[in-house]
Formats: C-alpha cells, structure tokens, sequence
C-alpha cells in the first residue's frame, strides 16, 4: 500500500513539475487588460488550428501599446525563437481585436552554433 502512494506521488510530482503557468508578458502599457490578451490567445490559437498548424505553445506575449499586441507560438527556447517559431501580430480596430500580420522565424545559418 506504501509503494501504491509513493508511486502516486512520484507521478503527480512528474505531472506538476511538466505544467506550465502562461506565457510571459512584457508590457509597458497598463491599458491592454487580461481579458484582451486572453482575447488575443485565442484569435491565435484559432488561426494556428484553421491554418492546419495545430495547438501550438504560446510562449510569449509583448504588449507594443494599446492597440497592439505581438504574440509567439511553436517552436522557442525559454521566451526566445526557435526556427519555425511564429509570431502574429493582432491589433484592437474600432473596438474588438484582429491578426493583421504573421511572420514565421527562420534563423541566420551562420549565426547557428553546433554544439
């Protein structure tokens, strides 16, 4: 019975140390709210899902100013792109929120260190 709990333990440990709490946020303008950022998550989860990318990760939020928010998904090393990484550009116009641009990283080859 002991081992049955530390086995437990053991998985719902493994499975608490994979969760992940949200991206990060950068902003320096305190006029973009919670709800519109969810708000931009969830334009661009439904564009990656339309577009056949499937659920990638967000990793990354910067806020420009009020009315524009870039946000990073796929392929990252912490907060930083990784090649195949997108980042969607999703602008407030006449009072709701929209992509207006996408653009998907491809690093320098010669920048790339081979380790």
């Amino acid at each position: 019975m002991n081992v049955t709990r530390l086995s437990m333990l053991s998985t719902l440990l493994a499975l608490a140390s994979c969760a992940t709490s949200g991206p990060a946020i950068y902003s320096d303008s305190a006029t973009v709210s919670t709800a519109d950022i969810h708000t931009a998550i969830a334009l661009v989860q439904q564009r990656c899902i339309r577009e056949k990318h499937g659920t990638l990760p967000i990793y990354r939020i910067d806020v420009d100013r009020f009315d524009r928010v870039f946000v990073h998904c796929g392929a990252h090393y912490g907060v930083a792109d990784a090649a195949g990484a997108f980042t969607f550009i999703v602008e407030r116009k006449q009072g709701s929120w929209h992509i207006t641009g996408m653009s998907q990283y491809t690093p320098n080859p010669e920048r790339v260190i081979v380790t």
